[in-house]
Parts: C-alpha cells; sequence; structure tokens
C-alpha cells in the first residue's frame, strides 16, 4: 500500500503546486489586460454608436428618396397637393411602419413650408427656420451628384436627425430611366431625444445611451463618451453604462479562474481512480449507442408515420370545414335576395365576406397540405391559353374595379393558340399572383403581359408578366416572399387577410410544371412577378383567322 500512497501524494502535490502557479498567473494577467481590455470596450462602443448612427442616416435617405421618386408622390405632391392623399399614403407609412414622425414639403425656391405634421418643428405658410435652410442650401449645391442629404440639424434649443429628397418626375423611355428633380422638397426627420437613443440601442444592442449637450452641467468627466458632430459642428455627447461593466472583469475572472483551477485539480486526482473502470465503461458506452441508434430509427419511422398523419389530417379537416363553409354561403346568398332592413344588410354582407374569405383560408390550406404530401398530380389537356388568361381577367376585373384600379391583359403575337398543359394548374398560377397584385396595389393599374418563344420539336417557352405599380418591395424581403407563412403588409386594412400561403403555393405548382418563378421590383415603381414555363404547341396562332386582341382593360 505505500507505494500507491506515496503516487497519490506526490499527485496532490503537483497538483497543487500548478493550482497556485494557475491561479497566479490569472490575478496577474487579468490585473495588466484589465486597462487594455476597459480602452477596447470603450473603442469598440464607440464605432458600435458611430456605425448606428450612419445606418439610421442610410434608412432615412432610403425611405426619403424612395418616397421622392414614386410616381404617385410626384402626381399627388408636386402636380397637385393632395393632403389626404399625403396623410393615407406617406405619413400613416412612416410613422407606423419605420417610426419616423416628421413629414414636411417644403418649396425650395422661397423656403416656405407646404405641409407638415407637426407645427412646432416646421409650421404651414411660414418660411423655414435659418438652420434648415442651411441644410437645404448643402443639399441643393450637391444636388446631382447626390440623390438625397441627411444629418444632424439643430433647431432652436432642440436636435433632430433629417432627411432631404427633391420630389422627382420619372420617365421611362427606350428602357432608359431619367429622373427630373422639381422645385418642391419633402424632408422626414425624429428628434435626437431619449426616445430615439432608446430605441436606436434596442436595435444594434447597445448599453443604456444618453445625450448631453455641450452646455450641460451633469455630464460626468471620464464617463465613457462619443463625440455628435455633423461637418465639424459638434453637437453633444452620447455616453453610455455596458450591461457588464468592464470594472467587473477582474473580480469575475479570479473566482471563475479559481474555481475552474481547482475543479481541474479534483478531475485530475479523480483521474487515477477511474482508469480501471475505463474498458468496462467502454463496453457499456457501445452498448448503450447501439440502443440509442435502434431508439432513433424507430423514432425516425414514428416521426414519417406522424407527418403522413398530420398531412391527411390537416386534408380531411380542410375540406370537412369546406362542405358546411360552401352550404352557409349558399344560405347567405338566398337570405340577401329576400326583404331585408339596411342594419340586416349590413350584417349580411359582412357574414358573406367572413364566410368566402374562410373558404378562402380553407382552400388555400387543403391546397397546401396536398402539395406538401406530394398527392398533386398533373392532368394535361389542350388549353386555349388565351381564353383561360381573360376568364380570370373577368373573375377578378370586379376587384380591380372596387379598388379603382386599371386592370389589362396583353397578348404577343408569338403566343400559340391552343398548347398542352395543366389547365387547372395553370389558372392556379395566374390567379394568386392577380390577386397579390391587386391586394397590394393602391393607385394606378396591374397588367398581365404573356409572350412566347418558339422552341424545336414543336414546343415554346411561355412567359406570364404580372406588373404592378404598387410601392415595391424591399430588397432584403425578395429572398423570403415564396416561404409558405410569410406575409408583407400592404398598408391596407385588408391586408390580414391570408395566412401567407399564395406564392408559396405558386413556388410549388411552378415546380411541378418544371418551370421557373422571379420577382423584380423598384421602391417607388412597383413590382412586377414572372412565371416561365415549356409547352407543347397544339394549334399557332393566326392572326388572319382569328380576330386580333392584344389587350384587354376594364
Amino acid at each position: 500500500m505505500k507505494p500507491k500512497n506515496l503516487m497519490f501524494k506526490d499527485i496532490l502535490i503537483y497538483f497543487l503546486v500548478a493550482f497556485f502557479l494557475c491561479f497566479l498567473s490569472v490575478f496577474i494577467v487579468s490585473f495588466i489586460s484589465f486597462k487594455k481590455l476597459y480602452q477596447q470596450s470603450v473603442d469598440e462602443t464607440s464605432l458600435a454608436i458611430s456605425g448606428a448612427l450612419k445606418n439610421e442616416e442610410t434608412r432615412f435617405e432610403n425611405i426619403i428618396y424612395s418616397l421622392a421618386i414614386w410616381n404617385q408622390s410626384y402626381q399627388n405632391i408636386s402636380l397637385n397637393l393632395n393632403k389626404k392623399w399625403i396623410e393615407e399614403n406617406i405619413v400613416y407609412d412612416i410613422k407606423h411602419s419605420h417610426d419616423i414622425p416628421l413629414f414636411a414639403v417644403i418649396n425650395s425656391e422661397n423656403d416656405q413650408v407646404i405641409y407638415s405634421t407637426d407645427a412646432t418643428f416646421l409650421e404651414v405658410g411660414k418660411s423655414i427656420s435659418s438652420e434648415i435652410k442651411k441644410f437645404l442650401n448643402l443639399y441643393i449645391k450637391q444636388e446631382g451628384s447626390e440623390k438625397t442629404k441627411s444629418g444632424l440639424v439643430k433647431v432652436y434649443s432642440s436636435l433632430y436627425l433629417l432627411s432631404v429628397a427633391s420630389v422627382s418626375e420619372v420617365n421611362v423611355f427606350n428602357h432608359q430611366e431619367t429622373i427630373k428633380p422639381t422645385k418642391l422638397a419633402v424632408l422626414i426627420g425624429t428628434p435626437f431625444n431619449e426616445t430615439f437613443l432608446r430605441k436606436m440601442a434596442t436595435n444594434y444592442n447597445l448599453g443604456n445611451l444618453k445625450f448631453y449637450s455641450l452646455d450641460q452641467k451633469d455630464f460626468i468627466a471620464g464617463q465613457p463618451s462619443y463625440l455628435v458632430h455633423e461637418e465639424g459642428k459638434n453637437f453633444g455627447y452620447i455616453s453610455w453604462s455596458p450591461r457588464d461593466k468592464t470594472q467587473n472583469l477582474l473580480l469575475t475572472i479570479i473566482p471563475t479562474g479559481f474555481i475552474v483551477i481547482f475543479l481541474l485539480s479534483l478531475i485530475g486526482v479523480l483521474v487515477a481512480r477511474k482508469l480501471a473502470r475505463v474498458s468496462y465503461n467502454y463496453e457499456q458506452m457501445i452498448w448503450d449507442l447501439s440502443e440509442l441508434a435502434n431508439n432513433l430509427e424507430k423514432e425516425k419511422l414514428e416521426t414519417s408515420s406522424d407527418v403522413e398523419a398530420k398531412n391527411r389530417f390537416m386534408a380531411m379537416m380542410s375540406h370537412q370545414i369546406r362542405t358546411p363553409m360552401t352550404g352557409l354561403v349558399g344560405m347567405i346568398s338566398l337570405l340577401k335576395e329576400t326583404e331585408l332592413t339596411d342594419a340586416q344588410i349590413k350584417y349580411v354582407n359582412t357574414m358573406e365576406f367572413s364566410a368566402e374569405s374562410l373558404l378562402k383560408l380553407v382552400d388555400s390550406i387543403l391546397e397546401f397540405s396536398r402539395l406538401e404530401s406530394e398527392q398533386v398530380s398533373l392532368s394535361f389537356s389542350n388549353i386555349n391559353i388565351r381564353q383561360l388568361v381573360d376568364e380570370v381577367q373577368g373573375l377578378l376585373l370586379p376587384i380591380a374595379l372596387q379598388r379603382k384600379l386599371k386592370f389589362e391583359v396583353f397578348f404577343s403575337k408569338e403566343v400559340p393558340l391552343i398548347v398542352r398543359s395543366d389547365a387547372i394548374r395553370l389558372r392556379q398560377i395566374i390567379l394568386h399572383l392577380v390577386t397579390n397584385a391587386l391586394k397590394f396595389t393602391k393607385v394606378g393599374s396591374v397588367k398581365v403581359n404573356v409572350t412566347a418563344v418558339p422552341l424545336p420539336e414543336n414546343r415554346a417557352e411561355i412567359g406570364i408578366q404580372v406588373i404592378d405599380t404598387g410601392v415595391g418591395i424591399a430588397e432584403g424581403l425578395r429572398q423570403s416572399l415564396f416561404e409558405e407563412f410569410f406575409k408583407v403588409d400592404s398598408g391596407r386594412p385588408q391586408s390580414g387577410e391570408g395566412i401567407g400561403l399564395g406564392l408559396a403555393i405558386v413556388q410549388s405548382l411552378i415546380n411541378l410544371l418544371q418551370g421557373k418563378l422571379g420577382v423584380e421590383s423598384k421602391l417607388g415603381q412597383g413590382s412586377t412577378f414572372w412565371v416561365q414555363f415549356q409547352v407543347d404547341v397544339v394549334e399557332a396562332y393566326d392572326s388572319g383567322n382569328h380576330q386580333e386582341e392584344y389587350s384587354s382593360e376594364n
């Protein structure tokens, strides 16, 4: 027993010496690097604040530029100042979607305020303040090289983050886009106050931020700070208190290092006693792994069965719900034909709209469930593609008329008369895309362009474009558009309808047809969704034997 006792005694001494040396090293390294880490933390936070302010200015510039070049802005601001349109389409969006409280329209020729959301900031009919005038003049001087101008401006005793751009007339000729600025400038902004700093701190994961002007006396000397300045002019300081203060670093590392080293020493002592059981534990581990693999295989089979059962359940429930709902819609239609009071008519219309919305929702869930479970198959037949698109136009034309939108359909001469494809799936694709365009277009028009490219062996590639004049789609959202349950707020009260399956269903259907689906969009000018798929040509279009109609509009 003595050799064994001697071995454990030597091991204990070695580990105690190692423990002391490691603890001493941790203490010295922590103490020496404290100031360096503290300064590095201050520098990184300062860079983060600078980057956050720059990102906010860039965000403001993107928003004001998209509003300034929007064709609807030019028509409703520059040509005819429509205050109601501005409040419904611009002020509402920037306040609720972008959290920007201030919006104004300024005549850059006489510096008069034409429209303003806040009279304390800019009063309609009054001249702009000298500070804003200087800011506006800087933009006018750089106009042509820069599309927008943003920065910090001190108005009277308050500091604002502002961005300005000229309302422009956008013309497209021979695929060449020209932008012609007008005498009117639009301006958005937000007060540079505690509310703005709190939101910025949350958005960019910064510590508690607080702004001190240059003349404030409650600023603590030596406190971490960032100098807020713009073009050589200082406005004040932003100070912060990090969530994990660097001062606590030393007191955190030393106890932690002590505990870790102690545990490592204890583990090292126990390792000698555990060596004898290594072989047994290894065999036990192999047996456990084998059992685990068998269990995982069983769980995989059970999971597959659960997924299949879930899809069957969703399809069955959607079908069962649709049957009574169809009867309910029919009974509501019969009820509308009876003598009703004005209030009852209003209630019945609400019931009809709700029932039809629920039917559409159930149909979308049923179709998505079938596509997800790969229960949908294609049924090819001879199709008059021109007639099919016209039928879709006739079905959705009342919606366009109700929303005062122009709805047009165009066919190129190369589009065949009869092709072979799946009429039901093709109609679903066009219906989803056009319905989506109508829902997200406030003013203007929706166009459907149908083109064809001849291919060898009596085939053709059909292209369908659905073009709208909405405000467009941000580039960062385009990759997520075709994911299931992804929704974009259209700014309409009705935009809450649906659960974000329309474009996901279109993607699945176009994959079944072995085609392509894509989207192109520009902020302020609308979006274009396009599909391409190949078909067999049964009968070409002969303009001499058929009536030539290349467009249909409401």
